[in-house]
């Protein structure tokens, strides 16, 4: 027993001095003496010094020089203590102190290399309830600005298992690309990081930074062959986009996407368009959109006229909307018949009626609004020569032939109507029948065969829309147990289409509200599985549920996946 005391006593006697020396201030006295301890305060009349766990007071003439052990030695030490117990907190906190009392930035950043291993377990094996002190302290840490270049990977890859992925690409940004690609390990680690990088910046609609991730991943992979990744020009053309310069848009993906990935191309040209056309009408740009168009005209002539084709009806109807029907019409106009489709066509002939109505309208030619009433019928706008008709009438001398003129514009637009709500009958769309015949009924033609045929239609409408409200409910219900019955087999995509069904078609039943609670949900799950790249796009959401975060998404989809394992496979 005495020998063990012995031994124990000559291992803990030099840990015991060095804790001794670490605090320990010299105190030299007038008689020669010097006082190992530690100063408590001084001031002009006297020292006080603990020593051996006594306090002295000592006079301050008595004492020639005091020789003060710097405090931030014993700080580094607590730190390195608080790390070899897994504390990460605390040894960050007493790693600030320690440089708040002057520690040499070496010292501290030798610390913290010492400590990394136990840092990064430390991490890994956190609660979750643990994690936000941790994050908080790591970014103290940061703040500290002692990461060197190892720490730093390291530092980026902590954050990495904290979830925080914006600080840990921060950190990765300041470390070079050769540094990273020196290291196998750690480039093998980056590499994964930054592609799943580039799927979150794009789920999220920053493309410059999709972008400048990119560039980094094909310096890390060595690929100094060409900087023009097609990744990184969708990234630049989606950038151009969503700060609507579709020309430019349209300038990259003519340049430097067709000849390289056509088909995607092709994608991304359908998917700006659309983009521009709804731009274009809310901001009333429709020249500056069909001048955009210019630098993929030769490549996709048939949706450039498409495009082209639209936004001139846009403008023509805006134009109507205006009140600019001369405008409307000359713009309508300029596109040779030959190429007008039928809504144009219908512009066209609205803005030219509107016109002809401004200069009839004081009814000064009864004669000629009589004929624009013909023009009108023969070109379709029924509704409108049933007005000019019934204005005419009101004339003696032209009351028979304005008679005759409306009962033929009746008919026409009666057989008319009636042939749609026929074939809305087939389609099973009994609010649109019931629109049509309603229409036609509400002056009938008493004993005519297109009103007795009307009144037979309203009724099966009404008898049918009475069998669909009251099983409308129970449609519902079947519908969203096939929405969950998918979502809990993980087949989201199938799930999402049956509660859009619920939400779009059975919104005033009570499966609607289930569904609508299901929604966020099945939008999370379908997130997640993209941005781990499980999915190559992001499904449409119905409008009036969209999420902002996914509203904005560019959905790349199947494109990034090919087009990241095609870099990863140069790594």
């Amino acid at each position: 027993m005495i020998i063990f005391r012995k031994f124990l006593w000559l291992v803990t006697l030099p840990a015991l001095c060095f804790v001794c020396t670490a605090r320990a201030d010299k105190i030299t006295l007038s008689n020669g003496r010097v006082i190992e301890g530690r100063v408590i305060s001084r001031d002009g009349n006297r020292v006080v010094v603990e020593s051996g766990g006594m306090v002295s007071r000592l006079s301050a003439t008595s004492v020639i020089s005091v020789e003060k052990v710097a405090e931030h030695i014993n700080v580094l030490q607590s730190a390195e203590e608080a790390f070899r117990r897994r504390d990460v907190v605390q040894g960050v906190e007493k790693l600030k102190a320690a440089l708040e009392e002057g520690a040499p930035r070496t010292d501290a950043q030798g610390v913290l290399d010492r400590a990394a291993p136990t840092i990064k377990s430390a991490i890994e094996s956190a609660r979750e309830q643990d994690k936000i002190a941790l994050r908080r302290s790591l970014h103290a840490l940061v703040e500290t600005d002692l990461l060197t270049t190892g720490s730093l990977i390291q530092t980026a890859q902590n954050f990495r298992t904290l979830d925080d992925w914006d600080t840990a690409a921060e950190l990765l940004d300041r470390v070079k690309p050769e540094a990273i690609g020196a290291d196998p390990m750690v480039r093998v680690w980056a590499m994964d990081f930054m592609r799943v990088l580039v799927r979150r910046q794009l789920a999220r609609g920053d493309f410059e930074g999709a972008l400048a991730c990119v560039e980094k991943i094909r310096r890390i992979a060595g690929d100094e062959s060409s900087p023009e990744i097609p990744l990184a020009n969708l990234s630049r053309a989606a950038a151009a986009r969503d700060r609507h310069d579709y020309a430019l848009a349209f300038e990259i993906i003519a340049h430097d996407l067709w000849d390289k990935v056509p088909e995607i191309a092709r994608n991304r040209t359908i998917f700006t368009i659309d983009e521009m056309k709804r731009w274009a009408r809310e901001n009333r740009k429709f020249g500056e959109a069909r001048a955009a168009l210019l630098p993929i005209r030769r490549i996709f002539p048939v949706e450039v006229m498409a495009a082209e084709l639209e936004l001139v009806a846009d403008e023509v109807n805006d134009r109507l909307d205006h009140d600019d029907p001369v405008g409307a019409y000359e713009l309508a106009e300029s596109i040779p018949e030959e190429h007008r489709d039928a809504r144009l066509q219908k512009l066209r002939n609205d803005a030219f009626h509107a016109e002809a109505m401004k200069r009839l309208g004081d009814e000064s030619d009864p004669l000629a609004l009589l004929n624009h009433g013909r023009w009108c019928a023969e070109n379709n706008l029924l509704d409108e020569a049933m007005l000019i008709f019934n204005r005419t009438r009101e004339n003696p001398n032209l009351r028979d032939v304005s008679d005759e003129a409306l009962t033929n514009a009746r008919r026409e637009r009666d057989t008319k109507l009636l042939e749609e709500a026929q074939a809305f009958m087939k389609q099973g769309n009994i609010a649109e029948v019931t629109r049509r015949t309603q229409v036609i009924l509400t002056n009938p033609d008493h004993g005519s065969v297109l009103s007795a045929e009307a009144r037979k239609l309203e009724e099966l409408a009404t008898r049918a829309s009475r069998r669909e409200v009251e099983a409308r409910p129970y449609q519902a219900e079947v519908i969203f147990q096939q929405a969950e019955r998918d979502y809990f087999q993980q087949n989201f995509e199938g799930s999402l289409k049956y509660v859009t069904l619920i939400l779009n078609e059975y919104g005033d039943t009570p499966a609607a509200k289930r569904a609508t609670a299901l929604l966020p949900e099945i939008v999370r799950a379908l997130e997640l599985a993209y941005l781990e790249g499980k999915i190559a796009t992001l499904p449409k959401l119905p409008p009036k549920f969209s999420f902002e975060k996914v509203q904005r998404t560019d959905r790349l989809g199947e494109e990034v996946t090919r087009l990241l394992e095609s870099i990863a496979g140069k790594s």
